[in-house]
């Protein structure tokens, strides 16, 4: 065994990597080569999806003193590890996959598949190795054990945003022996250049899939289609990305601003359907509504595949419906929105497909829209759990889950008492009580100085004149900052400033003109749709009538050959 193998010093090149290790990532080789040199031979790597594990990936190959075997389950997960190793100046390697034409068998960095791996002989048998598994949670497959049993004590690195097998069991005993966090969803969405927390709103219409059985770890498909694949639910999930697709949030200053949205371009989505029949569906829905929609599934050529994730990364699709084809491995940041129209019981899918639409991008707020109750199910996709290589995941109990609106249905936290999307007061949740530390910072609050809390409110004065809110506004953040109204003395003084104040009146004005102008083209939009409904549906009377008038003239010409009066 090589004492270092992992990191002491470029091996394969000299050249100086495009971009620097953030700081998580650095601490995670840290960590990786520390417990190398303790003796640990596998040892498995968990990030959030977004957090950058292949860019982690090509830094340890990149230093690495050891032939390296890179192993994914797709297509597009070996492309992209290519890709970030040619960024780091590592072309010469060999692709393990069909007939690529990449194949090298004397590379020293093998990029396989592990669908190709278990029909040709492996790399580098008979010598020490280093064996990375991308998607790692799929690790416990019979490919996976059959692929590291041909090797002699391989160092096993597995990457992963959920290390649970695809039933949510554990990854530990003869898989992995530690486990190392790269991040947490907590670290990565304080920078909104790091990973974005979407928007969550849940379906009008609730899912009732009580009597649908289970097969296996998951709902039976077949059964679930039934439930799903229905004209209210489907007309439902386009309604509902029609209403909130185009809808983006207000900031200032980097600072969210409560109940404002603007209108631009609709976010681009990728919609997890059941089966191929209820995503072809969806699909056609969609483009009966104008949207510009492709489908996709596992018949799908690889061209037309590439050809439709590079139209909806380039704006030419809006959104792609499919089924089990994007839920690992597809790196598209231009996608914002994702759909789940898919009940699960898998945190693993959950999670995954959730990760799609959360790289950052153009400073885009992601929508999640979640017609499947999923989010009711597992619980929020991108709150961290806590991750054993000997338990189930659980959730750290000191945070209370989000919950729902009734107004809106958006998911808010729940310290929540105004929802910060529609404005609705939300009330107490009966049989639960906030979290600890939550009713500390609150108390905090509550006790600081006067002036500090009229200094917050007085910030609240400014936003709504800037922006044209009124003067509720103001007494509505603070009420949801420290769980309690402003003093009724500053409530009122806000109200007479409001009404002698003709610059903050005309910011009101201006503001309830676009709001009632925007509500009048849509009324507009809807009647036009209307009377070309009715004149489409007069004109094929009229043809109906028309084909009917020339039978019955037939038909009296055939009488009067036929010698019949």
């Amino acid at each position: 065994m090589s004492s270092l193998p992992l990191f002491e010093k470029t091996a394969l090149t000299q050249a100086p990597p495009p971009k620097s290790l953030r700081p998580y990532q650095s601490r995670a080789i840290i960590n990786i080569r520390a417990l190398v040199m303790q003796g640990k031979r596998r040892i498995l790597c968990v990030a959030p999806t977004g957090a950058g594990k292949l860019f982690v990936t090509a830094t340890i190959i990149k230093s690495a003193t050891l032939p390296v075997l890179f192993v994914a389950h797709r297509k597009e997960i070996l492309d992209q590890c290519a890709s970030q190793l040619a960024d780091q100046g590592i072309t010469n390697i060999g692709v393990i996959r069909a007939n690529d034409e990449r194949f090298n068998p004397y590379a020293s960095v093998q990029i396989g598949s592990i669908s190709t791996l278990a029909r040709r002989d492996r790399p580098f048998l008979g010598k020490e190795v280093i064996v990375i598994i991308d998607e790692a949670h799929r690790a416990a497959s019979d490919s996976y054990r059959d692929l590291l049993a041909a090797y002699d004590n391989p160092i096993v690195l597995g990457f992963t945003a959920t290390p649970v097998r695809l039933d949510g069991r554990p990854l530990g005993g003869d898989l992995f022996e530690e486990i190392v966090i790269i991040a947490t969803y907590e670290e990565l969405l304080k920078r909104r250049d790091w990973l974005v927390a979407p928007d969550v709103f849940a379906g009008r219409e609730k899912v009732d899939v009580s009597r649908v059985r289970k097969s296996g770890a998951d709902f039976d498909e077949t059964e679930l289609a039934q439930v799903m694949h229905t004209d209210r639910l489907e007309g439902n999930i386009v309604e509902h990305w029609l209403a909130l697709a185009h809808r983006h949030p207000v900031f200032l200053n980097s600072v969210r601003v409560p109940q404002k949205f603007t209108e631009g371009e609709r976010r681009r989505t990728i919609l997890f359907a059941v089966n191929i029949e209820h995503s072809m569906s969806l699909a056609a829905r969609f483009e009966k509504a104008g949207v510009r929609v492709a489908h996709l599934d596992g018949k799908t050529p690889e061209n037309e595949r590439e050809n439709i994730f590079r139209d909806l990364a380039s704006g030419q699709l809006e959104v792609v419906t499919n089924c089990q084809v994007a839920v690992e491995g597809l790196d598209i940041p231009e996608i914002k929105c994702v759909i789940h129209a898919r009940p699960t019981h898998s945190q693993t899918m959950f999670r995954q497909t959730t990760g799609r639409c959360m790289r950052p991008w153009n400073d885009v707020t992601p929508l999640l829209l979640d017609h499947a109750g999923n989010f009711d199910r597992l619980g929020c996709p991108f709150e961290d759990l806590a991750w054993s290589l000997k338990e189930k995941a659980r959730r750290f109990t000191s945070k209370m889950p989000m919950r729902l609106c009734p107004a809106c249905f958006a998911y808010v936290e729940a310290a929540r008492t105004i929802c910060p999307f529609c404005g609705a007061e939300l009330k107490a949740v009966e049989g639960r009580e906030l979290p600890q530390e939550t009713l500390e910072i609150l108390q905090e609050r509550q006790t600081e100085p006067e002036a500090l809390q009229w200094a917050f409110f007085w910030r609240q004065v400014v936003k709504a004149k800037q922006f044209g809110f009124k003067p509720g506004f103001a007494s509505a953040i603070f009420r949801e900052h420290y769980g309690k109204w402003p003093p009724r003395h500053w409530s009122e003084k806000i109200k007479a400033d409001f009404s002698v104040d003709p610059m903050w009146q005309a910011a009101l004005e201006r503001r309830l003109e676009r709001k009632a102008q925007r509500e009048e083209r849509e009324r507009q939009e809807e009647q036009a749709l209307s009377e070309e409904e009715s004149a489409m549906e007069a004109t094929i009377e009229a043809m109906d009538s028309d084909e009917v008038q020339e039978d019955d003239e037939s038909f009296g010409d055939w009488l009067k050959e036929q010698g019949i009066e």
